[in-house]
């Protein structure tokens, strides 16, 4: 008795485990860690050449090292490429140490500079004679899905390019994007848009809000710039159909990720605008008064009929 007792005990530990492992296993999630890009430096002696490695930088949120694209420059014999998770930081492990991270979009064996990120101010030290340098423990903070190449410098030194870096996003870069349900006109007429609620706010295809004003006072032309993945608007300009603007959409939640494009008025130069889209579907989708700042319509909100209005007679007065 006591036997099958003992038996049926050890049959239910090993049944518990083997389905607890299972179900853990399940929930598994990459393991993110911190990780660094070192330097090889040259020094000559009566012999020959003697290569010193140091560890130039540490690299947070690390989900896997990963093959360099054949396309990126590799300046370092020790040269790291990483696939890091919603953001990183990179942070200096030396003083005089001087990092540059190159936001790059490639198209085949050809890149394109978007975007150049430098270490924060608080740690550049400005010295009597008018030289400066940043110590160790100065950062630069990635939080950008995307392709970036890291240089260093160091002490004058130029190390060329000694990292990779590939940002995908995170579950907190993604949002439900849900259809609103609220009533659109554009100077009182009634206008069908696949526009979308995210966090209490109404985002709308900008090809769509581009259509739906041609024609009026306000309207705007857009160019997508496929190697620089820049977005320009063109204020006065009539709008150039594409095809597929103004089609209702399916009545389902979706799935937005934060949109790494960037926009410009007029031309691609200087710094981008700084507004948050999102991309459904490929598509960007742009909160209705941010583009109403930009190009200057009216944009009103009646709660009691739950309406928006477009009016592109008046001009865009912020929300109160």
């Amino acid at each position: 008795m006591t036997k099958r007792f003992l038996s049926i005990v050890l049959a239910f530990l090993l049944t518990f485990c083997l389905t607890y492992g299972v179900f853990a296993a399940s929930k598994e999630t990459p393991e993110l860690k911190t990780e660094i890009i070192p330097g090889l430096f040259e020094n000559w002696d009566q012999t020959g050449i003697i290569y010193t490695k140091y560890d130039l930088m540490s690299v947070t949120n690390v989900a896997k090292e990963i093959d360099c694209p054949a396309s990126i420059p590799t300046d370092s014999k020790v040269f790291k490429s990483f696939e890091v998770v919603g953001s990183t930081m990179l942070t200096s492990l030396m003083d005089w140490l001087t990092i540059t991270a190159v936001q790059i979009n490639r198209n085949g064996n050809t890149y394109y500079v978007l975007d150049k990120f430098y270490q924060d101010d608080a740690h550049y030290v400005t010295e009597e004679s008018g030289s400066g340098y940043y110590t160790k423990s100065s950062y630069i903070k990635l939080d950008k899905p995307g392709e970036y190449v890291i240089y260093a410098d160091f002490m004058g030194l130029n190390l060329g390019s000694v990292g990779y870096v590939k940002i995908v996003p995170d579950e907190t870069q993604k949002v439900t994007a849900v259809p609103t349900s609220s009533k659109i006109l554009v100077n009182g007429k009634p206008v069908t848009f696949e526009a979308y609620n995210i966090n209490g706010n109404n985002y709308f295809k900008l090809r769509d809000l581009a259509q739906a004003l041609s024609g009026n006072d306000k309207q705007f032309d857009i160019a997508w710039d496929n190697n620089y993945q820049a977005i320009t608007l063109f204020p006065g300009k009539a709008y150039t159909a594409v095809g597929g603007e103004l089609k209702a959409g399916d009545g389902n939640a979706k799935t937005a990720v934060l949109s790494t494009a960037r926009v410009f008025v007029n031309e691609i130069k200087g710094n981008s605008l700084d507004v948050k889209a999102y991309n459904i579907n490929g598509n960007n989708y742009f909160k209705l008064r941010d583009i109403a700042q930009i190009i200057d319509f009216g944009v009103t909100w009646d709660a009691a009929t739950q309406t928006v209005s477009i009016d592109t007679s008046t001009s865009y007065v912020p929300d109160k």
